[in-house]
């Protein structure tokens, strides 16, 4: 079977806006590779993605992808949760003890600082304050059977609840802080998100800078590589999609009216 094609150059004359916003966050190596399947699913050669060596071991790498902005100005996209994904790169024996003695994990301080610096911790805070305050107002004393206790009982658990998600969301918001961060070593393959549309499986591109690693990747997963026919299919079936998807809104949309009074 064929191997996948190996490009040096990505077009962006038929990429999708998704394939567009992955390849630009990718590392400038001169070697890509799309491919379909999650990083675990793919096969990896016995190749050093760093010198090309034979591999001794595989280290799972991860990474944080940051929300795609839905409008050119990107507002509320430092708000919305990364997305973190791990990849199992091969690495022979001298690379990864590079890796391991440069990879610095950041400080149990600095990831604390990094969610109290985050603007979610004003809801956290305040959600905190409220709760103490109504709590503090004679609470315990109020009952359940009289109107007064359940609204009291009802604003200090909406407040605790409040307190509880925004703890969360900014825990989850935060989770790009709290990777290790990659070296020279594991950035010698990098791998995009899932840039498949919704009716796909997953896809992922990679980008890589030893060839003689990218030719083995390439060889080892012939059958999952994507190609130009392969895109050109990709966007017609898109294209179909929304066209289809317009006009089921225009049909409801004159069932609403002709049905209404």
């Amino acid at each position: 079977m064929e191997s996948p094609p190996i490009t040096r150059q990505t077009s962006r004359g038929d990429r999708s806006p998704a394939q567009v916003w992955a390849e630009g966050g990718l590392a400038q190596h001169p070697f890509h590779l799309e491919l379909r399947g999650s990083p675990s699913a793919i096969a990896w050669p016995r190749v050093c993605a760093h010198c090309g060596e034979a591999a001794a071991e595989q280290i799972p790498v991860k990474k944080a992808f940051r929300p795609r902005p839905r409008r050119r100005s990107g507002s509320g996209a430092m708000l919305r949760a990364y997305r973190i994904a791990e990849a199992p790169i091969p690495f022979c024996g001298r690379c990864a003890a590079e890796h391991r003695a440069t990879a610095r994990p950041p400080s149990a301080t600095k990831q604390l600082m990094t969610m109290l610096l985050n603007p979610l911790i004003i809801p956290v805070i305040g959600c905190a304050w409220v709760a103490a305050l109504i709590y503090r107002s004679g609470l315990p004393e109020m009952s359940l059977a009289d109107p007064g206790g359940r609204i009291g009982w009802s604003l200090f658990a909406l407040m605790v609840v409040g307190f509880c998600w925004s703890v969360y969301v900014t825990w989850q918001s935060t989770r790009a802080s709290r990777l290790e961060p990659r070296t020279e070593i594991t950035r010698a393959c990098d791998f995009s998100e899932d840039v498949s549309y919704f009716f796909e499986k997953e896809r992922r591109i990679y980008a890589m800078r030893n060839e003689q690693f990218a030719q083995a990747f390439a060889t080892l997963n012939a059958g999952r590589g994507w190609t130009e026919a392969d895109q050109k299919r990709s966007n017609t079936l898109s294209f179909r999609y929304a066209v289809l998807m317009l006009v089921t809104l225009g049909v409801v949309a004159w069932v609403i009216t002709i049905l209404s009074p």
